[in-house]
């Protein structure tokens, strides 16, 4: 809410040239600043104007309309499809930038191999001089690696910049979608944890699927190609391994459609488990005060094993087909040259090379490529229909008929019957008829479950209308029952993102009766509360949340039982000063408990189980002889214990006021809540590792990847012994990594199942951060980042020290290029991560709120 006092670094990107965007230099400053501090999140540049989640959000909102409209006119239950919209959005400019990646597959890398065949058919010639187009071949096959980096990397990461779009795009649509839900929803289960598994894991699948999407068709049409270059150059023994490359394509596809549907299932258990921690997070103080935690620990660990064994079989599934990456190719390598020999062909360094290189393209393609796309795809889907059916969730329904004289501010309800839930057999409201006349107050009583609150939310069309219409015009402002307070300042917690107008502000802090709270407070009206700010009373925060409402100067005032947390004395003046003072001009409807403001009312009326029982003036009900306490007195019980702390008001306002100047002194911005200084401890790797709880299953997993790296790069020392020519490869591959990927992340879950101590002082939406996100790259993408760290690591020191064994000098560029490497961009990374992170709890916060 704090956008203006926030201040935007220019995106460097927007005046950058054409050198600076080829060679990523204007993303160097950034990196420079985070190598030599911390990033803040004012060093972030704001984004470019086509990343902005505005308008994104409005490209796939009005589409996503259409869509719907569409489907409401064929009439025939058809629901509308993300995948549609996505593609109407982003398609175009996505198929684009594929044009140009097939470029670089079937052009420069099908060039490269042809180039190093004939180059090495030169050198083996026996010449006494040198011919002169061996130094074409060579610079040729020089640039063609130079230009294939520039233009595959460029290419890649616009790729990345429209998944990033996409998934803002979704983001803003789920949001927008959440503002307009009905309340009904949440109680046939939709929950707040449900909203931020889709944004942080169903929307965030869309960013990877742009990344490899092309090589569902550049794949096939490379290996087409580099079947007829072989036919051609080596005739058809060569394509025999090309041929086992098909069969495990129809395999593959299983694969990724199995490893959707267990996808899906775990993210139905995930929301299952976010569901539960947001229970306990919201009453964890009872749970402590109670000692409750080995109880509570106990269903949060049964419902964790029920994710994690969903989480098991799709790691099974998943790894079953990486496995292909480091077998299939080796296999189809061996019997493509294996089937060349056998018919009698004399193998050479050229020939070797040659098909070597090709079947690495094809590695890259129809190994990892291919299945990757349909992976990724196929639980982009599976996550689309996750989001497609939140946005099929039943809306705040407008109510058809609607009073067309807006300078009026009337409203009138006729033969009104509602209730929550279809599934209801109970109405909420029955019958009810009223007309409020302009510029009136009307004050609303009853016992509890009367129908009181229930009236407001129709008039705000929150309760859907089962019979009967609604008029009102008008801005609507509403003060809820149970005061709302987001973290940020006081100030910007009444002008909720409006503009500052210093002296209706001033009014409002004065007739809601907060200029002596706010004269208490160090910082003023800048002082911070909520999650990690100042705790407040009941009353400052009824009062914080009417001036929210007063400020917002609207035409009909919805009042939910806004003094029930003041005192006698502060109440009154409240009544004078601001509902029947300030607000004279409005049309105000006022719940209350409180009989002694009735004849401040123009119109009373009485609730009694969801209907109108009476309604007239106060003096008229007066004179008939009327008892209204029969009305309100349970209600009134109910709230005695509650009403004690009002009492005394005064009296914890006067200690407040000294506590809360010390916290004044001590309160720091919401956002620097999870922030971590400096470097990532390497405990904090040592932990995850132990997190298995196997030393066993750590030396086996050694032994496998020491192993594999072994094999690996003694096959290809031996092709490269064979022909007397010395080259070394590194291919990243998969082995059997199962118990690894899903143990630890389980036991890691049993450690931060319940909280230490109790959380006043930490923000509920940062756990469930933790328990949502995090606990989600834990589970699926810590391990495989792990592994690939693990096995480009392993590669990386068997080329070192082959190369290293040939020429030492070449080892002190690569201790440089090392230390630059991982120092330079790396601490920048880390940090922005850290203030993505932190931005994002801003937005999961609203959620839970």
């Amino acid at each position: 809410m704090d956008k203006n006092e926030r201040s935007k670094v220019k995106n460097p990107r927007e005046q950058a040239g054409f050198l600076s965007i080829i060679t990523f230099k204007w993303i160097f400053k950034t990196f420079l600043l985070g190598y030599k501090r911390e990033l803040q999140e004012t060093d972030l540049y704001s984004p470019l104007k086509e990343h902005q989640s505005n308008l994104l959000g409005d490209c796939i909102v009005k589409i996503w309309e259409d869509e719907e409209r569409k489907c409401r006119t064929k009439k025939n239950g058809s629901a509308p499809r993300l995948y549609k919209v996505l593609t109407k959005c982003f398609g175009r400019n996505i198929m684009l930038i594929g044009i140009a990646l097939a470029f670089i597959e079937f052009i420069s890398r099908i060039a490269q191999p042809l180039i190093l065949g004939h180059l090495l058919h030169l050198l083996s010639t026996k010449k006494e001089e040198v011919d002169p187009e061996i130094y074409y071949y060579a610079i040729v096959f020089i640039l063609l690696p130079f230009m294939d980096c520039f233009i595959f990397h460029l290419t890649l990461q616009e790729l990345m910049h429209f998944g990033m779009k996409m998934k803002v795009a979704c983001c803003t649509l789920i949001y927008r979608k959440m503002l307009r839900l009905s309340n009904s929803v949440f109680e046939d289960g939709t929950s707040a944890g449900q909203m931020i598994n889709l944004m942080s894991n169903d929307a965030s699948r869309l960013d990877y699927i742009t990344q490899s999407i092309h090589y569902m068709w550049i794949g096939p049409i490379q290996t087409l190609i580099i079947a007829c270059i072989l036919y051609w150059q080596l005739g058809a023994a060569p394509v025999a391994g090309l041929v086992l490359f098909l069969f495990f394509i129809p395999l593959q596809g299983y694969i990724g459609k199995r490893a959707a549907k267990l996808m899906l299932l775990s993210a139905q258990r995930t929301d299952e488990r976010l569901r539960l921690m947001n229970e306990l997070i919201a009453g964890v103080q009872i749970i402590k005060m109670y000692a409750w935690e080995i109880p509570f620990s106990q269903i949060v660990e049964k419902t964790r094993k029920k994710e994690m064994n969903t989480i098991k079989k799709y790691s099974i599934v998943q790894q079953i087909g990486m496995t292909f990456e480091s077998y299939v190719p080796r296999i189809c390598l061996f019997i493509s040259i294996l089937t060349y020999v056998v018919t009698g062909n004399y193998i050479t360094a050229e020939k070797v090379f040659m098909i070597t290189s090709f079947f690495n393209v094809i590695r890259n393609s129809m190994t990892i490529g291919f299945p990757l796309s349909i992976h990724l795809l196929v639980e982009g889907l599976a996550s689309m229909r996750r989001i497609e059916r939140f946005m099929m969730h039943r809306e705040i329904e407008k109510s058809e008929e609607k009073t067309q004289e807006i300078g009026s501010h009337e409203v009138v309800l006729k033969n009104v019957t509602a209730k929550w839930s279809d599934e209801s057999k109970e109405d909420t409201l029955n019958s009810v008829n009223l007309s409020i006349e302009p510029a009136s107050l009307v004050a609303i009583v009853g016992k509890i479950g009367s129908g009181k609150s229930s009236l407001l939310q129709v008039i705000l069309q929150e309760l859907p209308l089962k019979e009967g219409s609604l008029k009102i015009s008008g801005k609507i402002a509403y003060v809820s029952q149970q005061p709302w307070i987001f973290a940020s300042s006081i100030r910007q917690n009444i002008l909720f993102g409006r503009s500052m107008d210093k002296s209706r502000y001033e009014q409002t802090i004065q007739v809601c009766q907060l200029n002596e709270d706010i004269a208490s407070f160090l910082h003023g009206d800048r002082t911070v509360v909520g999650e990690k700010g100042i705790s407040l009373s009941g009353g400052q925060r009824a009062r914080i949340n009417l001036a929210r409402a007063v400020y917002a100067d609207a035409d009909v005032y919805l009042l939910d039982d806004p003094l029930s947390a003041v005192d006698a004395r502060v109440g009154r003046r409240i009544v004078e000063d601001c509902i029947c003072g300030y607000l004279k001009n409005k049309t105000r409807i006022l719940v209350t408990h409180q009989l002694q403001f009735l004849r401040c009312a123009d119109q009373v009326i009485v609730m009694h189980n969801g209907s109108v029982q009476i309604k007239g003036d106060f003096n008229t009900l007066e004179a008939s002889g009327m008892d209204l306490n029969k009305f309100v007195i349970e209600e009134r019980e109910t709230k005695l214990e509650k009403n004690e702390e009002f009492i005394y008001e005064g009296k914890i306002d006067d200690f407040e006021g000294t506590a809360n100047k010390h916290m004044n002194e001590t309160s720091v911005p919401v956002v620097a809540e999870m922030r971590t200084i400096g470097h990532i401890s390497a405990k904090v790797y040592v932990s995850y590792f132990k997190a298995s709880r196997s030393v066993l299953l750590l030396l086996l997993m050694v032994i496998l990847f020491v192993s594999y790296q072994m094999a690996a790069s003694g096959g290809d020392y031996f092709v490269a012994y064979w022909v007397n020519i010395e080259e070394t490869s590194w291919i990243i591959s998969e082995n059997d990594t199962l118990l690894f990927k899903w143990k630890g992340p389980l036991n890691r879950m049993e450690v931060i199942y319940i909280y230490s101590g109790l959380t006043a002082l930490t923000a509920a939406s940062a756990f469930l951060q933790i328990f949502s996100k995090d606990t989600g790259a834990l589970d699926t993408r810590m391990p495989i980042c792990m592994f690939d760290i693990i096995i480009i690591g392993l590669g990386l020191t068997a080329v070192i020290t082959i190369v290293g064994s040939v020429n030492p000098w070449l080892l002190i560029p690569v201790v440089i290029l090392t230390e630059l490497f991982y120092s330079y961009p790396q601490q920048a990374s880390t940090y922005a991560s850290f203030c993505e992170s932190i931005c994002r709890q801003m937005l999961r916060r609203q959620i839970i709120d």
